[in-house]
């Protein structure tokens, strides 16, 4: 499918990994591919710029919104210490017994991948049926490859990550985003 990506389209892909690995997160979510929609050149960028929405924006929400396990892998501390966890606790436990760093990305025994800027860093289920997501709307726009306003139309068809949530909480209207994307890649075709 990867082939079948504009320029624009996988610069996306691209970015969404260097924004997960820049949040230190172990996972590329809709939230990420979102903040680099953000920043894209081509439609996507454009249509979300024109609704007020900058990578900016979106980075300083993703830091101050604790996510979920489901939509970001990340844990929330305060939730965690009101059942009792405290995970400075947890982590001063785990490297007494296990030594200094034993909770931090290394590579596994058989020199797989390590997280890092310039590694793979893999795709939730939810990033990954947006970008299925974003090929069917590629076809049933009528186009032959899939740019970046395919990706975003994808994301908001996936319509439970946490990229539609931090678009919903910085005052997207949706509806209206989505008839935007659509009527540009129509123009652009």
């Amino acid at each position: 499918m990867f082939e079948r990506f504009t320029a624009s389209a996988r610069g996306t892909v691209v970015r969404a990994q260097e924004e997960a690995a820049d949040a230190g997160d172990h996972h590329v979510g809709t939230e990420h591919v979102v903040v680099a929609l953000a920043q894209d050149d081509g439609v996507a960028g454009a249509v979300l710029r024109d609704a007020g929405v900058t990578a900016e924006s979106l980075r300083r929400w993703l830091r101050q919104v604790p996510a979920d396990d489901e939509s970001s892998g990340r844990l929330d501390a305060d939730a965690l210490q009101s059942i009792g966890i405290d995970l400075d606790d947890v982590r001063r436990r785990v490297e007494e017994t296990f030594g200094a760093g034993a909770l931090d990305d290394v590579p596994d025994r058989t020199g797989g991948r390590r997280w890092g800027r310039h590694k793979h860093i893999p795709f939730t289920g939810r990033a990954k049926k947006s970008l299925e997501r974003g090929l069917r709307q590629a076809i049933m726009l009528g186009d032959t490859r899939i740019g970046s306003e395919h990706l975003l139309l994808g994301v908001l068809d996936e319509g439970s990550g946490l990229g539609i949530r931090m678009l919903r909480d910085v005052g997207v209207d949706l509806a209206q985003l989505r008839a935007t994307a659509v009527e540009r890649s129509r123009r652009s075709a």
